[in-house]
C-alpha cells in the first residue's frame, strides 16, 4: 500500500526559530526573541513604509524626535513591542486580525525590512 501525504492541515503557529513580528489587533507591533539583536540598547524606533514593494521598514534609535515611537521590552515574555496603530492606520495596513510575519535585518540601511 502506498502512503499519500496529508497536505489539508497548514500551520498557523510559526516558528520562534525565526525573526518574526506580529502585528495584534490592537495594531501593536510584537518582536519575537531572535528580534532581540535588532533592538540592542536602543530606545526608539522609526517607522518606514514601501509602498511600492509593501514593506515596512523599522529603524531602531536612540535619538529623541517628533516622530519616534517608544520601544517597550517586556517583563513576562522577554519580548519587544512598538504601539503602531497610527502609523498602520495612515498606510492602510489591515491589524484586525493578528498575523504573523518574517523579518530581516538590512545591515546596509541599518533597518528592520518586513514584507507585508
Amino acid at each position: 500500500m502506498a502512503y499519500k501525504e496529508f497536505s489539508e492541515f497548514k500551520r498557523t503557529r510559526t516558528s520562534s526559530k525565526l525573526p518574526m513580528l506580529r502585528i495584534q489587533k490592537n495594531g501593536t507591533l510584537r518582536f519575537n526573541l531572535k528580534c532581540q539583536s535588532f533592538f540592542e540598547n536602543q530606545k526608539f524606533a522609526i517607522f518606514l513604509f514601501d509602498k511600492e514593494c509593501n514593506k515596512i521598514g523599522i529603524r531602531p534609535t536612540n535619538e529623541d524626535s517628533y516622530n519616534v515611537f517608544n520601544v517597550r521590552r517586556g517583563q513576562k515574555y522577554n519580548d519587544i513591542s512598538i504601539s503602531a496603530t497610527h502609523f498602520l492606520r495612515y498606510y492602510k495596513i489591515e491589524f484586525g486580525q493578528l498575523r504573523s510575519l518574517l523579518c530581516s535585518f538590512n545591515e546596509t540601511e541599518k533597518i528592520i525590512e518586513v514584507q507585508l
